[in-house]
C-alpha cells in the first residue's frame, strides 16, 4: 500500500506549478532567501490554512532543509521561520493571520504580525525616507528605486536631499506613486522591497543604511 502523502511532500508538489506572485526575484532583494527551500515556503503559506497541517509543516520543513542543505539545525529553523514570516506579506489578511496564530514566533521583518496593516487602503503616495551620511550609499539606494521597480506598479516621483522637519543632512528621501489597484499588495511588495535593499547595501557596500516608510493619505 502506498504511503500517505505528507503535508511537505504536497506543498513541494504544488510549488512546481505555482507563479511566484512578487515583480521582484528574490534573489535580487533578499539574497540570503536565495535558496531552493524559499518557494516550498512561500507555497506553504498560500495554500495551507490549517492550525496543525500548518504546524506539521514547519517542523518537516526544517528538518527538509537541514537533511537536503547542509545547514545545521539552528540555521535550517532560523531560515525557515525568516522566510515564513516573510511570505506573509504575499497574501490577504486572512490567511496570513492564520499562520500567526499557528505560529507565534514568526513575523513579517517590516509589518510585525498586524494584519491588515492600518492605513495601506488610503495610502497617496509613499514617501521613503533614507538615514545615512554616505553619499554612496545615498546613490545606491536612489538608483535602485529608479531602475528596479516595476513601471507599472509605481512611479518615482522625484528625490530629495533634504526632508522636511528633519535637519540633519543624513536625511534624504524618494517620493513614489503606487499604480497597482491592490493597496495592500502594492504596500508589501514596496516594504519588502526595502529591506532586501538594506540588506543588499550592507553586504555590497559594507554601510548600515535606515530606510522607513511614510504613508500620504488620500484627501
Amino acid at each position: 500500500m502506498k504511503a500517505k502523502e505528507s503535508v511537505l511532500e504536497r506543498v513541494i508538489k504544488e510549488t512546481k506549478n505555482s507563479k511566484h506572485p512578487s515583480p521582484f526575484q528574490i534573489k535580487d532583494i533578499i539574497p540570503s532567501f536565495d535558496g531552493p527551500w524559499f518557494d516550498v515556503g512561500r507555497r506553504a503559506i498560500q495554500i495551507l490554512e490549517e492550525k496543525e497541517e500548518i504546524k506539521e509543516f514547519t517542523k518537516k520543513y526544517i528538518d527538509y532543509i537541514h537533511q537536503n542543505y547542509k545547514l545545521s539545525t539552528e540555521e535550517a529553523e532560523k531560515s525557515a521561520k525568516e522566510i515564513l514570516g516573510y511570505c506573509t506579506g504575499y497574501v490577504d489578511d486572512a490567511q496570513a493571520n492564520k499562520w500567526f496564530n499557528a505560529l507565534p514566533d514568526i513575523t513579517h521583518p517590516i509589518t510585525g504580525r498586524e494584519r491588515p496593516f492600518r492605513g495601506a487602503d488610503k495610502t497617496d503616495l509613499y514617501y521613503v525616507v533614507g538615514k545615512s551620511n554616505d553619499e554612496k550609499v545615498k546613490k545606491y539606494i536612489t538608483k535602485a528605486f529608479a531602475e528596479e521597480l516595476p513601471e507599472s506598479w509605481y512611479k518615482v516621483l522625484d528625490k530629495k536631499t533634504t526632508v522636511q522637519g528633519r535637519d540633519n543632512k543624513e536625511y534624504f528621501a524618494i517620493r513614489i506613486k503606487p499604480l497597482n489597484n491592490n493597496s495592500m499588495q502594492t504596500h508589501m511588495f514596496l516594504t519588502g522591497f526595502m529591506y532586501g535593499l538594506t540588506s543588499r547595501v550592507e553586504e555590497e557596500l559594507g554601510k548600515p543604511c535606515k530606510l522607513s516608510l511614510e504613508m500620504i493619505k488620500r484627501k
